[in-house]
């Protein structure tokens, strides 16, 4: 039932990014390490806070895979590669599918 947590912070901030903070700030490879993206990591490390940590980090991929997926939901745009660390094949973010992958693996193992 915690999960539900993770999954619902990622979808209202997907809204809130999409209204507020729109796509034109990912502009540039340096983008990974810009107060904005250091704040995004932060955001979501308290949000999700539990113990165990495992969980934790699990939860921590979980919301940031749901809120990229609903961003480009709510934007009504197909995902594209818009910086170095952002790797889109067929329409697919890379990443995302890396998050869920490591979050299962963790909340699946003891």
């Amino acid at each position: 039932m915690q999960i539900i947590q993770p999954i619902l912070f990622g979808i209202i901030y997907a809204f809130i990014e999409e209204k507020y903070v729109k796509t034109k700030i990912h502009a540039t490879p340096c983008d990974l390490f810009s107060p904005y993206r250091i704040l995004y990591f932060l955001l979501f490390l308290i949000a999700t806070f539990t113990t165990p940590y495992k969980d934790w980090i699990a939860y921590w991929l979980i919301s940031m895979s749901v809120e990229d997926i609903f961003y480009w939901i709510v934007a009504g745009e197909k995902p594209y590669q818009w910086t170095w660390y952002y790797i889109v094949w067929h329409g697919i973010p890379i990443i995302d599918v890396v998050e869920i992958t490591i979050a299962v693996i963790l909340l699946t193992t003891p």
